[in-house]
């Protein structure tokens, strides 16, 4: 999980250059209340921008809420339910590894 403030400039692009070589797959729910899912756009934008060619996005229509009740309230923000479930992910991650 991680967040750069849309009113920030160049948090993104900062990110972004520094994982230019880094597979990285976002995954991030439209209804995800907590992290807007515009900031998961904009940096799927700026890994683009940066060159790298080992990342993929995800957005997802609808996450769920986290399971524990006391976080019940926070809609869209567990959306490593939907990832781990992600059939290419195990794939994906191995073709990285040595």
């Amino acid at each position: 999980c991680g967040y750069c403030p849309l009113h920030t400039v160049t948090c993104a692009d900062d990110i972004a250059a520094k994982l230019r070589n880094m597979p990285v797959w976002i995954f991030h729910g439209q209804n995800d209340i907590v992290i807007p899912v515009e900031a998961a756009d904009k940096m799927s934008i700026a890994l683009k921008q940066a060159g790298n060619t080992k990342f993929r996005y995800s957005r997802y229509q609808w996450a769920p809420p986290p399971p524990d009740p006391r976080y019940k309230h926070l809609s869209g923000h567990a959306v490593h339910d939907l990832a781990f479930v992600e059939r290419e992910l195990p794939g994906w991650l191995l073709q990285f590894s040595s």
